[in-house]
């Protein structure tokens, strides 16, 4: 029994610290949320950390898949740029493209179901560009992060990152990184702004 709980303790403390450094590298990449430029021209500058709310938010199904039955294709982004009658059919048609040439149907079938299997988590990010908050500041910028989904390999994480002002969301990054000789490295993002 004592082995047991050693070995879970051990497993883990590996996932934290593999979330913890996942999440390290995307808010050290300065080209990430080049979009708030848009929100306040200065606002990135204006930025010595960032202000990350210390609970995660579950990332959706729709992130990787239409619906239970429906594939991510270009069939489907040309149909709903055609005939879809939501606010920003366009961005989300790109959106479906973009994800379709990444990801395979199979691989679209196993994060769908992964999202299934998550829940929200406190989290801490140990990085000194980044200010772990526990309430949600008054008219600033502030950023809430994803859980990380991991691929049935667990050579790629997925993840998306909310910046909001007050609790209205006014932009979200979604991002891929790849495990590439036992370091991640950020190999995808959309960004979307709304204003």
């Amino acid at each position: 029994m004592k082995y047991i709980i050693i070995a879970f303790l051990i497993f883990t403390s590996m996932a934290y610290s593999q979330d913890n450094h996942i999440y390290k590298k995307v808010f050290k990449n300065k080209k990430n949320f080049k979009y708030l430029s848009f929100y306040d021209k200065d606002a990135k500058k204006k930025m010595a950390t960032y202000k990350v709310y210390d609970s995660t938010y579950l990332i959706h199904k729709r992130t990787f898949k239409y619906n239970d039955s429906i594939y991510y294709s270009k069939k489907l982004a040309d149909s709903i740029a055609a005939y879809g009658k939501m606010h920003g059919k366009e961005s989300y048609a790109a959106y479906i493209t973009k994800v379709s040439e990444i990801l395979s149907f199979e691989e679209q079938d196993y994060l769908w179901k992964q999202t299934d299997q998550t829940k929200k988590e406190k989290i801490f990010i140990e990085n000194k560009k980044v200010v772990m908050i526990q309430e949600i500041p008054k008219d600033e910028l502030y950023f809430q992060v994803s859980n990380i989904i991991y691929s049935n390999d667990r050579k790629k994480a997925y993840l998306k990152i909310e910046v909001r002002v007050n609790n209205d969301i006014i932009g979200h990054s979604f991002f891929i990184l790849s495990l590439v000789n036992k370091k991640w490295l950020q190999i995808y993002q959309d960004e979307q702004i709304f204003l």
